[in-house]
């Protein structure tokens, strides 16, 4: 009779438990405590339970199956990328600890801060291919990707686990992981051979949470090992990359939402894991202070402002909802980069469905919503620009948020009655509306997916794609100068540094790119030998605001051949420091007298008047008339053998490269 009793007391916390421990095996009515089971029912059960677990074994292997080929489907097109030169790939893939792996490398990946950020198992990661095949060529990036791609694949089979550990049925769990899986946000993830780090903080993140379901009920933080490995895992996944710090939070919010724990007994489980993250959260500000990567202004000129915080929501939502205008890079523009009311408008819409989620808690729909949306909060926080960041947002950003809402649309799928599919349902008219909310999302994604990963395949796609979206993309017109600049086309190249430099004309890694490349074209045209264009272009961008030093280093340039760069040199120190027109025409005179034309058309591009000394205006003559700035009457006149009209206009502007 005491055990009765005891079985009777222990009975509410069962749903609670089943809400996690996975999907029912039976269908068969609730028996009582006290009732014995019937010969008739002791003998049917067996075969219910083998028909039931067979069937959904079969479900649950053709929802991995369907997984796996539509990944693959979606993301084959990265096996023909190449690796990135001038985005990251050619620090990551070519750092010496990587190439040579050695006990001295594996500990340098560790004590080292290394490209600003410390995610020692991202770089070690590269041991798997890296060492092996190389960094340069189709047979090593395609080898590269292969690896991203086959790590990417199994982050979704662990997230498929996650789902059905959460009680989802496998279509409704191969739905979601989909929607996340094979979104056009993902492309970034996986077609980027440096944004391994994401892929492998979102695996053990997952495994994570995974492993914080396998936890035992009652509140035992310190001998649970299912939650030590939990912790273990979390610690991985920071290692990897810090955005997934606030995962205790996480963990937190699915045993309340889940009614797994109260929420004291949940803190607790958790307050390990949380002085961890608060400590590495210490250490990547301090990482990020020291190497400027926090900004308070944008290239707009304006001041940080706190409504950047909901234009990123507003941003983040847009992206991973209707995701048709994704770019490699975006517009730094830190001062309302969209109007203030969308982003509002997006807080509330995210907050309200949050509200009826909680309203709805009492059902197994809106307890899955409410923590799949949470998750989704959670995980913005990171890069809502708080604190603001030198990228404002990123694609890969968004794809750990984006998790939560697929979760969130495989609840819907699951509460639509698509489960009736693998428990044989006799009325196929139950599966047209999750079958065709299912087609909806995931067939667009799937495309737009396929569309996303071709812009991927090298710089000049990938660049030209961002600023054709985005034209007001400072550091996307100067990553396609450089694409272009590698390729030897210094034409496309100049005229990208020309779009960046009018964006942002304060930023000086724009001029220094536009000298860089002004100089490989004199050393092509003049055959000089050895470069030194990089050189020059890095003291230009160091004491581009001091007249004189510009001054000397144009001198030098022209003495070591470098026209067309020297004049772009000159020409800064002039804006900086004006000279008078008696100047400017005595240098034109003296470089006529030394021969150096090119150097006098420059020169006279600078006077604001007619010259006044002979051989410079007889010069002034010709040069308008080499440029067809002469009237067909002045012609006409000087035919005749009158004299030409004085014009006091502006100055000749002579374009540089003439």
């Amino acid at each position: 009779m005491a055990k009765k009793q005891k079985r009777a007391r222990s009975a509410p916390e069962a749903p609670a438990h089943a809400a996690i421990a996975g999907p029912k095996t039976t269908s068969e009515p609730a028996k009582t405590v006290d009732a014995p089971p019937s010969a008739t029912a002791e003998t049917a059960e067996p075969t219910s339970l083998r028909s039931s677990t067979a069937s959904e074994r079969r479900s649950v292997i053709g929802a991995r199956l369907a997984i796996v080929l539509a990944a693959l489907a979606a993301f084959v097109g990265v096996l023909d990328n190449g690796v990135l030169s001038n985005w990251d790939d050619e620090r990551f893939l070519r750092d010496p600890d990587v190439v040579h792996p050695s006990p001295a490398a594996f500990w340098h990946l560790f004590t080292e801060i290394r490209f600003e950020a410390y995610h020692p198992l991202h770089r070690l990661s590269y041991w798997i291919d890296v060492p092996w095949v190389g960094a340069e060529g189709a047979f090593a990036a395609s080898v590269i990707h292969g690896v991203s791609l086959a790590l990417w694949i199994l982050v979704l089979l662990i997230a498929f686990e996650v789902l059905r550990r959460l009680d989802f049925s496998p279509v409704a769990a191969c739905v979601a992981t989909l929607a996340f899986g094979i979104h056009p946000l993902a492309v970034e993830v996986v077609a980027w051979a440096s944004c391994r780090k994401d892929i492998l903080a979102l695996g053990f993140s997952l495994a994570a949470v995974l492993a914080h379901l396998r936890t035992s009920m009652p509140s035992r933080p310190w001998h649970d090992r299912a939650a030590w490995l939990s912790r273990v895992l979390y610690l991985c996944a920071a290692l990897s990359k810090t955005s997934v710090l606030p995962l205790p939070l996480a963990l937190i919010a699915v045993d309340l939402w889940m009614g797994r724990r109260k929420p004291k007994d949940a803190v607790l489980y958790q307050t390990p894991a949380l002085l961890l993250g608060l400590a590495l959260a210490a250490v990547v500000i301090w990482v990020w202070v020291t190497n400027n990567m926090i900004q308070s202004a944008g290239t707009d000129a304006e001041p940080f402002d706190w409504a950047l915080v909901p234009a990123t929501v507003h941003h983040i939502l847009e992206a991973c909802l209707f995701p048709i205008r994704l770019a490699a890079m975006y517009p730094l523009l830190r001062y309302q980069p969209v109007p203030l009311w969308k982003g509002l408008l997006a807080i509330l819409l995210l907050a309200g469905a949050i509200a009826m989620a909680y309203r709805g808690r009492g059902t197994k729909t809106g307890r899955r919503v409410g923590f799949g949306l949470t998750w989704a909060v959670i995980f913005m926080l990171p890069v809502l620009n708080l604190i603001p960041m030198f990228m404002q947002w990123q694609d890969r950003y968004c794809v750990t948020p984006l998790f939560g809402l697929a979760l969130g649309l495989g609840a819907i799928v699951d509460a639509l009655g698509l489960d009736a599919l693998e428990r044989g349902s006799t009325r196929p008219a139950r599966l047209v509306p999750p079958l065709a909310l299912a087609a909806v999302v995931l067939l667009p994604l799937g495309w737009l997916t396929t569309i996303q990963v071709e812009t991927w395949q090298d710089g000049a796609h990938l660049w030209g794609n961002a600023t054709r979206r985005y034209p007001r993309a400072h550091h996307a017109w100067m990553r396609l100068g450089e694409s272009r600049r590698a390729r030897r086309d210094y034409g496309g190249a100049l005229r990208a540094y020309v779009h960046a430099i009018d964006i942002a004309p304060e930023m000086r890694m724009a001029h220094a790119g536009f000298l860089h490349c002004l100089g490989l074209r004199d050393e092509m045209r003049e055959d000089l030998s050895p470069s030194r264009a990089l050189l020059f272009a890095e003291r230009f961008a160091r004491d581009a605001d001091d007249p004189d030093v510009l001054r000397s280093l144009a001198g030098e340039m022209v003495e070591a051949g470098y026209r067309d760069a020297a004049t772009y040199v000159l020409a800064r120190s002039l804006d900086l420091d004006p000279v008078s027109d008696e100047r400017i025409e005595s240098a034109i005179s003296f470089h006529l007298g030394q021969r150096s034309i090119w150097l006098a058309r420059f020169y006279l591009s600078r006077l604001h008047r007619r010259p006044v000394l002979r051989d410079v205006s007889a010069f002034w003559d010709a040069e308008r008339e080499r440029l067809g700035m002469i009237s067909d009457e002045e012609m006409e006149r000087r035919r005749e053998g009158g004299a030409p009209e004085r014009d006091e206009g502006g100055p000749v502007v002579i374009p540089i490269g003439d």
